[in-house]
């Protein structure tokens, strides 16, 4: 089942508010670093693919966030955590198969034959 695609206008602002977000957000004086706020927010906003590290944290992987992470994402790892659980939708992380589940949600539905 795909979903609803967001209008262009819709689009861009819930863009603005996730990255808006991010600016301000700390965790423990730890932030999620700026290099994985595309990834994050597209990811979010249009299904697309994001590198081994945010899959992983996206499947609540911390074996595989962990083994993934550069120095950054590692030492942030929590705040990267915090600002998805308070800005992501649920349905969008926090288990196994998440980021698969929601990328097909962007898939345009098909035709039977």
């Amino acid at each position: 089942m795909s979903i609803n695609p967001l209008t262009e206008e819709k689009l861009k602002s819930q863009r603005e508010d996730l990255y808006a977000s991010l600016k301000g957000f700390t965790y423990r004086d730890m932030e999620v670093p700026q290099h994985i706020w595309t990834g994050l927010v597209e990811y979010i906003t249009t299904g697309r693919g994001v590198g081994d590290f945010l899959s992983s944290v996206i499947n609540n992987d911390l074996k595989g966030a962990t083994g993934q992470a550069d120095n950054a994402n590692l030492r942030n790892l929590p705040a990267t955590v915090a600002w998805l659980y308070n800005n992501a939708p649920s349905s969008c992380w926090g288990y196994p198969d998440a980021y698969d589940r929601w990328q097909a949600q962007f898939q345009p539905e098909e035709e039977e034959q």
